[in-house]
């Protein structure tokens, strides 16, 4: 069994320096991409993430981790990295996967606007005008 553990990209590290960079909520994020501030911290302290969490991850920041990977795979492999229209066309169930999950992550932010607001009529935080004669 061949194994080939790549120590020169650390992709929790990327994805961590991005966050940062471009001064994104962790909390908000984490429940875009439905699991909890505490696991997502956890995820990106470490050293490797799942395909699953790197891709909801891609797809909420709008930002592909994955090419990190594959030029350090091309690098330290010698595989070359085609660039054809062949090869560079769409997937079509990825899309479809795409879609569904900008969808989710819309009903996600729709539902937790209602319940700030719900939250917050609960609290009396919400003013409510009176009509004054």
């Amino acid at each position: 069994m061949i194994t080939h553990i790549c120590r020169v990209v650390n992709i929790c590290e990327i994805v961590l320096k991005y966050i940062k960079s471009n001064f994104v909520n962790q909390t908000k994020l984490a429940l875009e991409i439905g699991t909890s501030k505490s696991n997502l911290s956890n995820r990106l302290r470490g050293n490797t993430m799942d395909t699953l969490m790197l891709f909801n991850l891609s797809v909420a920041l709008k930002h592909d981790f994955f090419q990190y990977l594959s030029k350090e795979l091309a690098e330290n492999n010698k595989i070359q990295i085609i660039e054809s229209k062949k090869y560079n066309q769409p997937i079509p169930q990825t899309e479809e996967y795409i879609k569904l999950l900008e969808e989710n992550l819309e009903l996600h932010r729709s539902l937790r606007k209602e319940k700030e607001e719900a939250d917050g009529l609960k609290r009396g935080s919400k003013h409510i005008p009176t009509k004054q004669s």
